[in-house]
């Protein structure tokens, strides 16, 4: 990749420079934070206050000085697009549909948290407080602990839902059929503190509803989206899944 950049580079084409304009909201973002990684070797967290904390002149001074990384980067991601984009038509001309999950969580150590960290449920260092998982059930005794921080739903509510609605919007643009993974996190979530050994110490929170799809509808609109509820559901997801009209998810060998 870093000799076809180097080639690339020699002549930019209009064609990334288009990409590189109409994905800014993301891309710039997630350039710089995966060039300061590879420069900084550890959890956002752990870089220079400054950084971490997303100081401007801070960020304005990285960006210049990874400039040529933050490149590459871009550069990789354009490929990709284009690559995927082939495909999505090819199999689109042989009648075949993607179907792309949208994870409901997202990694702690990712540009979205750290690029967006009055979206999540982080204390003043920017670690979290309150981490995402299931409580126990017949595949797990102590519930599973997956560790991703939890959403500030009521900032994200203030901020009208848009970052959830950049997420979806890209995804209808590279899938045909949308699969949004734990579906029954937006009714209710359980909420485990930081630090706890298990999910056990959990509880359920009221997720966003309704509320969620009024805003990111627009979005949505014309694209086909798919709840994932597999497993034992209460009555109040399957009740958001019939309201917003969503066809949920059966595994067959489950049925056996």
């Amino acid at each position: 990749m870093r000799k076809a950049w180097s080639r690339f580079r020699r002549g930019i084409s209009s064609g990334y420079k288009i990409f590189c304009e109409r994905e800014a909201y993301w891309l710039d973002d997630y350039a710089l934070f995966t060039a300061l990684q590879g420069e900084q070797g550890a959890s956002w967290t752990k870089w220079e206050p400054a950084l971490a904390h997303r100081e401007p002149d801070a960020l304005r001074e990285a960006a210049e000085r990874l400039s040529g990384e933050c490149e590459f980067i871009r550069f990789c991601q354009y490929v990709f697009t284009c690559q995927w984009q082939r495909l999505h038509t090819y199999a689109k001309k042989r009648g075949i549909r993607i179907m792309g999950d949208m994870p409901l969580f997202v990694a702690h150590d990712s540009a979205d948290v750290w690029a967006h960290q009055e979206l999540f449920a982080l204390d003043v260092d920017g670690a979290p407080l309150k981490v995402a998982g299931v409580p126990p059930d017949y595949f797990c005794e102590d519930g599973q602990l997956w560790g991703n921080p939890q959403y500030d739903w009521a900032a994200m509510e203030k901020d009208g839902f848009s970052w959830w609605s950049a997420r979806l919007s890209r995804l209808a643009k590279l899938t045909d059929i949308i699969r949004i993974d734990h579906f029954r996190g937006l009714a209710a979530y359980w909420e485990v503190d930081a630090g706890a050994e298990t999910a056990k110490e959990g509880r359920w929170v009221s997720g966003p509803g309704h509320k969620f799809f009024e805003a990111v509808r627009e979005v949505l609109r014309g694209a086909e989206v798919v709840a994932e509820d597999l497993g034992v559901q209460s009555p109040e997801v399957e009740n958001l899944r019939r309201r917003e009209g969503l066809p949920g998810m059966q595994v067959l060998e489950f049925s056996l």
